[in-house]
């Protein structure tokens, strides 16, 4: 995973050149220059040596709150070729979103941006919900809740979509299935499915 990290387009990992790359693979760490007492950015990574997922983290030595966390994680097609999800969330932590995810295909030692749409850019909150509520409800639940993706970092064929309440909103509960949806490699697609935790 270390090597397609070194591959990923340069927005993949804002402010930092490809020697800054391999200072932070090496390190687990690395402070971009010219901060001060007042803004330091420090990225952070993962060295844990899995075969599919990769970790890493944007954020603040000098106390902001702001971060942005990328997950990268290998997928293998029926036919043996490979692709790869690249995901990137942050924000704020009362206000996270997901910001981007691409999916590459992995051809001649170089990815490239896969055009099939395997998935969504951002789950919509309506699949999430019971029977339909009207639009003024569905504004109010999307106006509480942070939402990303998770590549999981355990299960090498499944993904998910999250919702995390970043306020009491126990008045909107009913309307709510689940928090959660994954989506399950098959060889040939992503196979969605709403997860259903049982008390």
């Amino acid at each position: 995973m270390t090597e397609i990290f070194r591959l990923l387009p340069a927005d993949c990992t804002p402010e930092l050149d490809s020697n800054q790359r391999d200072t932070l693979l090496k390190n687990g760490e690395y402070v971009l220059p010219g901060g001060d007492s007042m803004e330091t950015v420090k990225y952070t990574i993962d060295r844990t040596a899995s075969p599919f997922y990769l970790h890493y983290v944007y954020d603040f030595t000098t106390g902001q709150r702001a971060f942005l966390s990328f997950e990268l994680k290998k997928f293998t097609r029926k036919d043996g070729s490979i692709l790869f999800i690249f995901s990137r969330y942050g924000g704020v932590p009362v206000d996270a979103q997901q910001q981007e995810l691409i999916v590459f295909d992995y051809k001649n030692k170089k990815l490239i941006p896969n055009k099939e749409n395997l998935l969504l850019k951002e789950v919509p909150i309506k699949h999430y919900l019971k029977n339909n509520p009207p639009d003024s409800i569905v504004s109010k639940i999307k106006n509480v809740m942070n939402s990303s993706y998770s590549l999981n970092s355990e299960n090498p064929n499944s993904i998910s979509f999250n919702l995390f309440p970043i306020v009491p909103f126990e008045e909107l509960q009913k309307y709510i299935l689940e928090h959660s949806i994954s989506f399950t490699w098959n060889g040939k697609k992503f196979v969605k499915k709403l997860i259903i935790y049982k008390e």
